[in-house]
């Protein structure tokens, strides 16, 4: 038997849920030019960059649309998970 439990968190809105995937979209493009520089500078051994510029806006792109379904505080933990380690690959530190 299925039964609908009622959260004691409000539902979110429309607005709230544009405002996640326009954040979660920009956040991801972000990161994802960051990670492209640094690619572009330590990995590129001549003209052809290692990743395509166009792979920072469609993962933006995903973010966004992840972000409108799931809300912001999944987002916010998964981008923190993200940027922990872009931190550990970056600091040469291995957190377990």
């Amino acid at each position: 038997m299925v039964t609908r439990r009622r959260s004691n968190e409000p539902a979110l809105t429309v607005g709230d849920r544009l405002v996640t995937a326009m954040m979660s979209f920009l956040l991801a493009f972000l990161t994802m030019c960051l990670v492209w520089l640094v690619a572009l500078r330590y990995f590129s051994n001549g003209p052809e960059a290692p990743l395509s510029f166009h792979a920072c806006w469609m993962v933006g792109l995903v973010a966004g649309a992840a972000g409108s379904i799931v809300g912001p505080e999944r987002m916010m933990d998964a981008f923190g998970a993200v940027w922990r380690t872009i931190g550990g690959v970056l600091l040469g530190r291995n957190r377990d």
